[in-house]
């Protein structure tokens, strides 16, 4: 009982402050039947998300949601170029999890910069591909930016709001980067960096060479592995297959028992986002937004092959990431075998040199690694 009531556990606050930020414009969204503002409102509830999760400020939201704007743009314009989306996918992607160097709450900024970045590249960069010369696709990718911006905008007023009930403290506060609380430990994480380098550049190469339907799922997913803790990408590559897996089916046979309507559609996108907020257990978080998106693809008229490609690609971008993890792990372990010999040999202290700090966060990557074997 004690595991299915963790399973369970909801976080009121965050759910809360989040369904006041998804009302507003899944009524926009269903007055005006304009389907880009539930596109847009995943710019804003990442940023909201920033605020929860890496206790970003007013101006620190906004400049997590412009960081997102231009990862889109950068990402959407690149498209037309395989070898320039494989650049940029793998640079955003490493300066993301890098930010993990500075501060473990900083993970979820990174990624949520990342992940953001890419799906609204993928989703609506590609079919501005075919609406005929550059100059009309540039303003196929311009075109939703203003909502953006617009849901950035709401986000804030509405995370400033909250601080207006708050004591007078906290309404100074607002107008820093980021909370006075720190955030959390630094770690040295260039081995992290390495795989995620590796797994996202050979993902996004792959993606782009078989023209992989919803290959953004793949890519994220390859570097999401990479951001877990060192030595629990295995975990979490299992979670991510089994929540894939429990939550489609699950999400289209629902979609027998609901009305194929647009807002039943609308409901259940706007659904996947809260779930980023709701739950606390990850696992159940997971399957849910699995569920959930699977149902909104079903209900929106698209075959249930679509959504089982959501598995695979999990999954292939999972194997990917886990398998550089594992590779990064071994060639530290065998670096960090061979220093010990030569030390043994000369009796002499490792070196300080900083062009040896590479070495040494592969080599405790690769002992974590080793730990998480035994």
């Amino acid at each position: 009982m004690e595991r299915v009531r963790r399973a369970l556990a909801i976080d009121p606050g965050a759910f809360l402050r989040a369904v006041i930020f998804v009302a507003p414009i899944l009524v926009l969204s269903l007055s005006s039947g304009c389907e880009s503002w539930l596109q847009a409102a995943l710019v804003g509830l990442s940023a909201l998300l920033g605020r929860e999760r890496s206790g970003l400020a007013l101006p620190g939201m906004v400049l997590h949601g412009l960081a997102i704007l231009a990862g889109y743009l950068l990402l959407s314009f690149a498209l037309w170029q395989p070898v320039v989306f494989v650049a940029s996918c793998t640079v955003i992607a490493a300066a993301a999890i890098r930010l993990d160097a500075l501060g473990r709450k900083l993970r979820a900024l990174g990624t949520f910069t990342f992940i953001p970045s890419l799906y609204l590249a993928c989703e609506i960069g590609n079919g501005c591909r075919g609406v005929g010369g550059l100059s009309s696709a540039a303003e196929c990718i311009l075109a939703p930016v203003p909502q953006m911006a617009a849901t950035v905008a709401l986000a804030v007023l509405l995370a400033g709001l909250g601080c207006a009930y708050q004591r007078r403290g906290a309404v100074r506060s607002s107008f820093v980067l980021a909370r006075p609380a720190n955030f959390g430990a630094r770690t040295q994480n260039g081995a992290a960096v390495l795989a995620a380098t590796v797994s996202v550049a050979i993902t996004a190469a792959f993606v782009e060479w078989r023209g992989l339907p919803s290959g953004q799922w793949a890519i994220w997913s390859a570097a999401s592995i990479v951001t877990a803790e060192a030595g629990a990408a295995h975990r979490k590559l299992g979670l991510r297959v089994l929540g894939a897996s429990v939550g489609v089916p699950t999400g289209l046979a629902l979609a027998c028992a609901v009305p194929h309507a647009a807002w039943a559609s609308d409901i259940a996108i706007l659904g996947s986002a809260l779930t980023l907020f709701a739950f606390k257990d990850y696992l159940t978080a997971l399957t849910l937004r699995y569920g959930l998106t699977a149902l909104a693809v079903a209900l929106s008229g698209q075959t249930a092959a679509l959504a089982a490609e959501r598995i695979v690609n999990v999954s292939l971008g999972g194997a990917i990431g886990l398998a550089c993890v594992a590779s990064v792990g071994w060639i530290g372990e065998a670096l960090r075998g061979a220093g010990d010999q030569a030390e043994d040999g000369l009796g002499t202290q490792p070196s300080s040199d900083s062009s040896l700090v590479g070495t040494a966060d592969v080599a405790a990557f690769a002992q974590s690694c080793a730990v998480k074997k035994k």
